[in-house]
Parts: C-alpha cells; sequence; structure tokens
C-alpha cells in the first residue's frame, strides 16, 4: 500500500505529471519573452520604453530557450520544437551577438583603412577608486595596432595639458592630425576638456557635430585620402549612469546579498535610469542618422552606442550599413570590460562603398572599454 503511495507520487512529480507541465508553462513563457525582444529594435523607446528592457534582456532569454532546446531533446519530446523555432526566427538577431568564425583581410591593398575605437574612460583606467594616468599605456596600444583612424570617446585632460597631452598621443600612434569636440559646449574649460576626439593619418578637410540637449553626441570629420573623401563619424551615445552600488546588483562577480530595503531602492534607481537611457539614446540615434543620410561622401561611423545588438539605437543607425562584427567578427562579440556581464555596446561599420575585411577585440584593461579594430577597403576606384 505505501509503495502504491510512493509511486503515485513519484509519477504526479514526473515530466508527464505537474513538474513537467510546469516545465512546460515556465518553457512557453521564455518563448514568447524572447519572440518579444525580436520586435525591441524596430520600435523607439519614445513610443514604448518597455520594449527596450526586452532587448537588453535578449541574451538569457536565447541563453534559457537554448537550455530548454537541449532539455526536451535529450528526452526526446516534440515541445522543443517551441524553443527551437523561437530561436530560428531570430537568426539573424543571434549572428549580431555571436559569430562562430572570423575573416582576416589581406592588408596589401593600399586603399585598406585600418580603424579604431576606444572609449578611454577619462584616462584614468578600470578602477574608479584608485585613478591612475593610462595615457602611455593606451598610446602604446593604440600605436602597436597601427591604426590609420582612432575614434576616443571620453578622452579627458586639465587645460593646461590638453596640448601637451595630444601632441604625446599623436607622436606615440603616428597620426598627425586630429579634430575633436567636448561634450558640453556651454560649460567652461577651467575644470578641464572632456571629448570626442578624432585622429587621422590624413588630412581633414572639415568637421562637424551632432549635439541634443546641450551635449554632443557625433562629431562628424571629412578626411581627404588619396582621390577620395570619407566621413568618419565617432559617436558617444548617452551612459545609464548607474553607480558602483547599482551595479554590484549585476555584476556576477559580486559576493553576497544586499538587504531588502537597498536592494528595493537600487533596482528602483536602475529602472528609472536605464528607461531614460534608453529614450535618450533613441533620439541621439535619430539625430545622427538623418545626419549620414545627407552625407555626400562614404561613411565610417564607429564608437561607443551604450547599448546592445537588440536595441533600437543600434537598429536605427545601422541598419543598412556594415556592422563589421557581423561580417568579421568571432566568438561573443563583448567589448565592456567593467562590472556587467558580457555586453557588445561598441561598434564599428562602414557603408556598401567599404568592404569589411577584419575585426578584433583587444583584450586588455586600460579602461570599462576594450579597443574594438577592424579594417575597410573601398571596392570602387576613387570617386
Amino acid at each position: 500500500m505505501g509503495s502504491r503511495r510512493k509511486d503515485k507520487a513519484m509519477k504526479g512529480w514526473s515530466l508527464s505529471g505537474t513538474l513537467g507541465g510546469v516545465l512546460r508553462l515556465v518553457n512557453v513563457v521564455f518563448v514568447l519573452l524572447l519572440l518579444t525582444s525580436y520586435v525591441a529594435p524596430y520600435v523607439s523607446p519614445q513610443t514604448f520604453w518597455l520594449l527596450a528592457f526586452f532587448g537588453l534582456m535578449y541574451p538569457v532569454f536565447l541563453i534559457v530557450n537554448m537550455a530548454f532546446l537541449v532539455f526536451w531533446t535529450f528526452r526526446r519530446r516534440p515541445f522543443a520544437l517551441y524553443s527551437f523555432v523561437a530561436i530560428l526566427l531570430g537568426w539573424n538577431l543571434l549572428w549580431s551577438h555571436f559569430r562562430f568564425t572570423g575573416k582576416v583581410d589581406d592588408l596589401t591593398n593600399p586603399r585598406t583603412i585600418k580603424v579604431l575605437t576606444y572609449n578611454v574612460k577619462h584616462l584614468s583606467g578600470l578602477d574608479d577608486q584608485k585613478r591612475v594616468d593610462q595615457l602611455e599605456a593606451i598610446a602604446e596600444l593604440i600605436g602597436n595596432t597601427q591604426a590609420d583612424v582612432v575614434f576616443m570617446q571620453e578622452f579627458f585632460s586639465k587645460k593646461k595639458t590638453f596640448d601637451q597631452k595630444i601632441e604625446f598621443l599623436k607622436e606615440k600612434i603616428g597620426l598627425k592630425y586630429y579634430t575633436y569636440r567636448t561634450y558640453f559646449p556651454t560649460r567652461k574649460k577651467d575644470g578641464g576638456y572632456y571629448c570626442i576626439l578624432t585622429l587621422s593619418r590624413f588630412p581633414i578637410v572639415s568637421h562637424s557635430d551632432v549635439s541634443f540637449q546641450r551635449r554632443r553626441v557625433a562629431l562628424i570629420t571629412d578626411i581627404a585620402v588619396p582621390g577620395d573623401t570619407f566621413r568618419l563619424v565617432n559617436v558617444h551615445f548617452r551612459s545609464n549612469h548607474l553607480n558602483s552600488k547599482e551595479l554590484s546588483l549585476i555584476d556576477p562577480e559580486q559576493e553576497g546579498f544586499p538587504d531588502q530595503e537597498r536592494l528595493k531602492k537600487d533596482s528602483r534607481n536602475i529602472y528609472w535610469k536605464l528607461r531614460r537611457a534608453f529614450i535618450d539614446r533613441s533620439r541621439h540615434a535619430d539625430l545622427v542618422k538623418r545626419a549620414l543620410d545627407k552625407s555626400p561622401h562614404p561613411v565610417i561611423v564607429a564608437g561607443d552606442f551604450n547599448d546592445t545588438p537588440a536595441s533600437y539605437t543600434v537598429h536605427t543607425l545601422l541598419g543598412g550599413m556594415n556592422d563589421a562584427f557581423e561580417y568579421a567578427g568571432e566568438g561573443y562579440g563583448n567589448t565592456f570590460a567593467g562590472n556587467l556581464p558580457p555586453i557588445r555596446i561598441d561598434y564599428l561599420a562602414c557603408d556598401d562603398y567599404f568592404e569589411v575585411g577584419s575585426y578584433y577585440v583587444i583584450k586588455r584593461k586600460f579602461s570599462d572599454h576594450y579597443p574594438v579594430v577592424a579594417t575597410f577597403t573601398p571596392l570602387n576606384d576613387p570617386r
């Protein structure tokens, strides 16, 4: 009698009973969450901001569905088709996050341009509590790449040392020409220059910027290459502005768990900061996209977008362009070196005038971002 009751209880929690029903329900929920995340790149957070959170969580939804796919397949259950179809429907988005094989170009083409983008975080290093001037280390790293164009974000120098730092940087990396824009043009420069900086091996013929609410979000630079003119767009969109306590909640290496009161407070702060950042970045992307569409020259765009491939920001700005990672990247495209799960928020892309030759991330921690390098070769004869 006792064994029958035990067998009945075990059957109730078998995969054909209660446990199976719970797993199927959870699976369906995550299938719906994954499908919803596919919509995020196409809907502006200005219209419906909630979808932006689904796009941010896309990697989590994907991993859970992959786990269910393996689980149900191993158990030979047709329910595996739900996750399989959901993953298949987002195949293009999957490729924007992960690539199996990279690509190496032939640098013997004299028209190939090597471009590097790097958020240097004030040149102060990764640790906010122990700031160390990283100018020499960063200059040496960039110089070793022999890049023809360098996009920098968050370049900072005190007013009295700005020219000296620029000259040092130009000499170390071997680039003669530069232009910059401070982020906040209405602020006094007494505290120093906090700016977007572009350096080039080729002469600069013009430069301008794109601003949003008294903050510059992009530096546009035209360079004269032999027989042609290229437009370089150095982008830095709004950060989420999460402080160290808030970041610790999502730091995968953080030990322990915060008390309930702090958890509620910090979670609420994170939510509001992310919401505002999603909306502002969508506006930044709309403005810069309009500027790109008016370009009379071939375009290379790069920088710190502060958003993922599953975002409206990235889709709007790079839609119709060639994302270098998608053409030549390898592995999971993490570009952030700070206290967050792996995430790709720095981009290099070009229009159809160029072919992407190679792409790689330099895993050196002199900032909370990694330097990203790509090569581009014009497909046509000079215009």
